[in-house]
């Protein structure tokens, strides 16, 4: 009987965590997409202040419970896209975080990558470009 509890008690556990990365993935597919236009995702990283902050929250609202970094890759994409000194110190750093927590991360390396092109760091392009082609030689030897 306590197995059977338990085993029932481990199932709605299992649940609720499915159904909070469900959540998590509807909030960061609804924020990239930003109601499914590419006008509407054009706004959002070209447009006002107010959308382009609407769409970092719901991406960091995605992040709940769930330790996926591409939310943060995304983020930082956004604020490179944005450009201007102060978000490219953004991308920068969230980038760099998610290298410290996942240095064989290569989607992250790419991102830091684009990032350093961004901002004409020459040096940050070319460490960037050495861990990318450590990781897959291949994709990243004619870089």
């Amino acid at each position: 009987m306590l197995a059977r509890t338990a085993l029932a008690g481990l199932a709605v556990v299992v649940a609720v965590w499915f159904a909070v990365l469900l959540s998590d993935e509807h909030r960061a597919n609804e924020a990239a997409a930003s109601s499914g236009s590419a006008a509407a995702v054009e706004a959002a990283l070209h447009g006002r202040q107010s959308q382009f902050d609407q769409r970092i929250h719901r991406l960091r609202q995605s992040r709940f419970l769930d330790p996926d970094t591409t939310a943060e890759l995304d983020i930082a994409g956004a604020y490179a896209v944005r450009g201007g000194a102060a978000n490219l110190t953004r991308a920068l750093r969230t980038v760099q975080g998610v290298l410290r927590s996942e240095p064989e991360n290569l989607d992250a390396w790419a991102a830091l990558l684009r990032v350093q092109e961004a901002r004409h760091d020459t040096a940050g392009v070319e460490a960037a470009l050495a861990q990318a082609r450590r990781l897959d030689p291949l994709d990243f030897r004619t870089s």
